[in-house]
């Protein structure tokens, strides 16, 4: 309301002055204005209110996803492996640690939503190292117990062909190493979720500087196979077979290679030991174990620098040098001469077989028969008798005929297994006579004549009763041995050893290596 205030006559007139005592306008709008600024500050607590809560529901969100349950995969652990874990549960507990920080990280609010996909690609990196962890654990337990069970063969058949080659002396400490058979540690590193080995030899210098310095990934390693020897005597005796020179149930030159003439037959088998120089001096290993294991040298082969060629006067592939090439193939061709049947030239058509001979080859092919069909048979039944078959297909176990009891005066005495009895009497054997005090077993042929009687010990190598058992079927010393000791380094199904002329038919049915 607007007051009016009267002046003093005077000439002059001073209008009249307005003074607000109410200013309702300007009032009204700081009123208006405050009240705006108060529901303005207010929603913009509530909206960060809002906001915060949806940062922290979205961060819960994101510490559940990332993290990880340790209780799941130490129980995981703890089922992998028999053998000491601590070494496993450290490490475990190192990722677990990794883990936690990244949730903590997550719920001081270090990291937002926009950072959840590389967080999911750390914990799955993690998860990833758990897993092969576990993995590692059951798989680390089953190779330590195959190496130790096999040292004793490695051993004794190191540097003989088809053996372990000294040439492979890292791998082989190494897994001596791992398989706490030597001194020296083994450190498990983890690179983006990938399991490696860290290998040190505690100074004894038994691994290569390089070999120390290097990371080796966890499954080679553990999938790795012992350098061998090669198999030269058996990969030449296979092509000879493969060319039609020697036949492979008699051994001698077939007539394919009489045919040849002694010159064509020379240039054949020169061939062979050609085509097999040039595939060994394709692999360094193959070819350093050859020339040193097999040969017997002993200075150094040499190798050339930059690329192979044809002009080279060597075939693509060989890093031998051009000198040292032609040394490998000579000492080749020096070391197969003891292995290459003479040739002899086709016997005369009219040359009748005589009845003595006739009556010779019909017994020994029923002989041959009789050791085949048993040989199918035994394969049919091993298992009855405790035995089984390798990946490389060696007979493996241990015959036990005999398990502890009591007499008839109730006193300790070894007493026949039922199942082991019927075992034997499935392939024509029958029990004799048990020594119940030691458990000696005496067996021999059903209904043979002649003395067929073998005695068993209460625990025989499996190869030493298979090869007890061909004999009294009659087979010759090397057919039982090739029998009772055969192998398939090729994995082809058929025997490598087998050279006596013996049928190998029954390999090639799967139902046999069950």
């Amino acid at each position: 309301m607007a007051v009016k205030i009267s002046q003093t006559k005077s000439t002059y007139r001073n209008p009249a002055t307005v003074i607000e005592t109410k200013t309702d306008g300007f009032v009204k709008n700081i009123e208006e204005a405050s009240k705006a600024f108060a529901n303005t500050m207010g929603a913009l607590v509530e909206l960060k209110n809002n906001k915060l809560q949806k940062t922290l529901e979205e961060n819960k969100a994101m510490i559940d996803n990332i993290a990880i349950d340790p209780e799941k995969y130490l129980e995981r652990l703890e089922q992998a492996s028999t053998l000491e874990k601590q070494a496993f549960y450290d490490q475990a507990n190192e990722i677990f640690d990794a883990n936690t920080r990244l949730t903590l990280a997550i719920e001081k609010g270090n990291f937002n939503r926009s950072d959840f996909r590389a967080l999911m690609a750390k914990r799955a990196e993690q998860i990833s190292s758990l897993n092969q962890l576990v993995g590692l654990a059951s798989s680390e337990e089953m190779i330590k117990k195959d190496w130790i069970a096999k040292a004793e063969d490695r051993i004794k058949n190191a540097t003989i062909q088809g053996g372990a080659s000294l040439l492979g002396s890292d791998f082989i400490n190494a897994r001596n190493i791992f398989a706490k058979g030597m001194p020296g540690t083994v450190q498990r590193i983890f690179k983006n979720g990938v399991a490696y080995y860290k290998f040190d030899d505690g100074g004894s210098k038994l691994l290569s500087e390089d070999y120390k310095n290097r990371l080796h990934n966890a499954k080679d390693f553990l999938e790795g196979v012992t350098p061998t020897v090669p198999q030269l005597d058996n990969d030449f005796d296979k092509l000879m077979k493969a060319q039609g020179l020697i036949d492979p149930q008699t051994g001698r030159l077939t007539k394919t290679a009489q045919d040849l003439g002694e010159s064509g037959y020379q240039n054949a088998v020169g061939k062979i030991t050609a085509s097999i120089a040039t595939t060994y001096a394709q692999d360094a290993q193959v070819t350093k174990s050859a020339w040193l294991e097999i040969f017997g040298k002993q200075e150094a082969l040499k190798y050339s620098v930059g690329r192979t060629i044809n002009e080279d006067g060597k075939p693509a592939g060989i890093t031998l040098s051009k000198e040292d090439y032609g040394k490998f193939q000579n000492a080749m061709n020096e070391y197969l001469q003891q292995y290459i049947p003479l040739y002899r030239p086709p016997e005369p058509e009219d040359k009748k077989e005589t009845a003595s001979d006739r009556g010779r080859r019909v017994k020994e092919e029923d002989r041959k028969d009789r050791l085949n069909a048993f040989m199918e048979l035994f394969e049919q039944r091993k298992t009855g008798l405790g035995i089984s078959k390798n990946k490389s297909g060696v007979f493996t176990g241990i015959v036990t005929l005999v398990e502890e009891g009591k007499d008839a005066n109730n006193k300790n005495a070894f007493k026949v297994i039922p199942a082991r009895e019927r075992a034997l009497n499935d392939i024509g054997f029958q029990i004799l006579n048990i020594d119940p005090g030691v458990g000696m077993t005496t067996i021999a042929l059903q209904g043979e004549k002649g003395d067929t009687r073998i005695d068993i010990p209460k625990d025989m190598n499996a190869n030493d009763f298979i090869r007890e058992l061909m004999k009294a079927k009659g087979a010759k010393e090397a057919e039982a041995r090739e029998f009772a000791e055969q192998f398939d380094l090729n994995e082809d199904g058929i025997p490598d050893n087998f050279e006596s002329g013996l049928s190998t038919d029954i390999y090639l049915e799967a139902s046999n290596f069950k």
